[in-house]
């Protein structure tokens, strides 16, 4: 790991307050080849899903200047469907329809433990070393540990989210 950053905007509830739970940020270089990736958890405000995931574009833009990678992931809880992203509102988040980004965890996937059936949670990927990446997946740790559904909540009430990331050798050499 390079490094690791809260990202800081302004004061919550004020004009210049672009997340509410702000993103925090790790960036990684491979030592054989140099090459960059950053990691980016998030957790957006249900209240403003549509404002906050457009503000995501905004960061990556940020991050490409800063760092200098194209390579970037983010996850986290995007509260991106059901009541808090409408499908009549989903043309207007940029993260969504803007080509750079792919999402790896689809609309039909559950990240919910509880009996909604949503994909809150999300993986985005953008940058050539995610190109060949184009499937996560979400964790059911109740059935793989035969928990029953009032267990499964006590773990928590989202299922973790996870992808795997192949790279060709001469990635490493």
């Amino acid at each position: 790991m390079d490094e690791f950053r809260q990202f800081e905007d302004g004061s919550d509830g004020e004009a210049d307050d672009l997340f509410r739970y702000e993103p925090a940020f790790a960036n990684f270089i491979v030592k054989k080849t140099n090459e960059e990736f950053t990691i980016i958890g998030v957790h957006i405000q249900k209240d403003s899903v549509v404002k906050e995931l457009n503000n995501l574009v905004d960061l990556y833009d940020h991050i490409v200047d800063e760092f200098g990678t194209e390579n970037v992931i983010f996850t986290g809880d995007f509260n991106a469907e059901g009541s808090y992203l409408r499908k009549k509102d989903k043309s207007e988040v940029k993260l969504l329809t803007d080509p750079r980004f792919k999402s790896l965890i689809s609309d039909e996937a559950d990240t919910t433990v509880a009996k909604s059936d949503e994909a809150y949670d999300r993986i985005f990927v953008a940058g050539k070393l995610f190109k060949n990446v184009n499937k996560g997946e979400t964790f059911r740790f109740d059935k793989e540990f035969g928990l029953t559904p009032e267990e499964a909540f006590k773990v928590s009430d989202h299922y973790p989210i996870q992808f795997q990331l192949y790279c060709e050798k001469k990635f490493f050499k």
